[in-house]
């Protein structure tokens, strides 16, 4: 399932991987986008791969507003939440 909604962001912090040696130059790192909800719950997503580049593109503010796709499945008794795309409101 697919889903958007609205978040307001706190900050985003840029995490070194642990086998960043082993790794290309643009996978050494990931981002952890940190998030308000629409209930004012903190909640966070890892970005990994070329959608860093469009969130770092975008030039983020804290409480900015920010409209996110995210996809949901179950699987093997586990809740996946994966980032999708994210937008400026």
């Amino acid at each position: 399932m697919e889903y958007s909604s609205n978040f307001k962001v706190l900050n985003i912090q840029e995490i070194s991987r642990r086998n960043s040696e082993e790794l290309k130059e643009e996978d050494k790192t990931f981002l952890k986008l940190n998030l308000l909800d629409f209930n004012n719950n903190p909640c966070s997503f890892m970005i990994f791969g070329k959608d860093k580049n469009k969130v770092l593109e975008l030039d983020l503010k804290s409480l900015e507003d920010v409209v996110i796709t995210f996809g949901v499945n179950y699987n093997k008794d586990r809740w996946n939440v994966n980032f999708i795309d994210i937008d400026i409101r």
